[in-house]
């Protein structure tokens, strides 16, 4: 069952297995494997769960909690066990769990986003700092992306309808190339703020663990994530919320 642990974590009916299994086992690498994977697969539902509706604030908080309380027992009662990781290369699990909690501690709904440098179109070193007191969507996509490009029609008209109000929109282009990105939105308009990762490693998309792309981030005036993944309505009524939270100044 080895090879299969790593996989069980990523469905309901996978994370009852893992938690027999780890309970039943007695060889420590399963013990602590199982459960490394059963603490990242509630990181992961929880953050964004791909099959059903948006986890509720108090669960998913309480969720956040569980597995941040179970990775530091896999850090601690089974960190110098070792797994692959995502490269094929071994790493323990005491550095895996690193890994997690920082995402926990950092990309998740109720941290600030923290900074990742990376450059605009015109080369300019940029942050998403230089942005607090505005609302900002931050969209980590690529123009291979079909489910990318099919958003970009909304975000025009978003834009458009918030031009006089404390908002941005960035799209970070995990781009190989980019006269890639530069030829793309000469053809298809995208007047908004527009920045390159520098390829499609490295840069804020590893900084921010992006795993599948869209990836998007919806923070208020402090730089706070309040909002992930998401589109259309779901992204208008967010971003209403949080301008309605800035108070006017004077």
């Amino acid at each position: 069952l080895k090879p299969m642990i790593p996989s069980l974590g990523r469905s309901a009916g996978g994370q009852k297995l893992l938690k027999v299994i780890h309970e039943k086992a007695t060889d420590k690498d399963v013990k602590g494997t199982t459960l490394y994977y059963i603490a990242s697969g509630m990181l992961e539902e929880a953050d964004y769960p791909r099959g059903g509706p948006p986890v509720p604030a108090d669960k998913q908080a309480a969720a956040f909690k569980e597995a941040g309380e179970m990775l530091a027992r896999v850090s601690k009662e089974y960190g110098d066990v070792e797994i692959g990781g995502r490269r094929g290369e071994k790493e323990t699990l005491a550095k895996a769990v690193e890994n997690q909690l920082f995402f926990l501690n950092n990309l998740t709904v109720g941290k600030v986003l923290p900074d990742s440098a990376c450059e605009d179109l015109d080369g300019k070193k940029v942050k998403i700092s230089d942005y607090r007191g505005k609302v900002v969507v931050l969209d980590i996509w690529a123009t291979w992306c079909g489910p990318c490009r099919a958003m970009i029609p909304h975000e025009r008209e978003l834009v458009k309808n918030l031009k006089d109000k404390p908002f941005v929109f960035i799209s970070l282009s995990a781009d190989d190339e980019k006269d890639t990105l530069v030829k793309f939105i000469e053809k298809e308009p995208m007047p908004w703020v527009h920045w390159w990762n520098g390829g499609a490693k490295g840069g804020p998309v590893a900084d921010y663990k992006v795993q599948f792309f869209p990836t998007v981030y919806v923070l208020d005036e402090k730089g706070v994530i309040r909002f992930k993944h998401v589109r259309e309505k779901a992204m208008d009524e967010a971003i209403d919320v949080l301008l309605k939270e800035i108070k006017p100044k004077g």
